[in-house]
């Protein structure tokens, strides 16, 4: 498991670019906002821990697919 710090960073809460809340939101942002998500992840908790941990969620997307 991993241990995510509690205190959690004002910038989270909104974020800059990639996402919108509207009716019409289509694929593209969705995607792009996921991406930065990860990045996100990636940059905050370490290449070592994250890597790993989204190649198995890969793996069993592409199973379940």
């Amino acid at each position: 498991m991993i241990d995510i710090d509690s205190d959690i960073d004002a910038s989270w809460l909104n974020p800059k670019e990639g996402y919108k809340i509207s009716d019409d939101d289509n694929e593209d942002d969705s995607v792009h906002f996921g991406k930065q998500c990860i990045d996100r992840l990636v940059g905050s908790v370490g290449e070592d821990k994250m890597l790993p941990l989204l190649g198995l969620l890969v793996q069993n997307v592409i199973q379940n697919d």
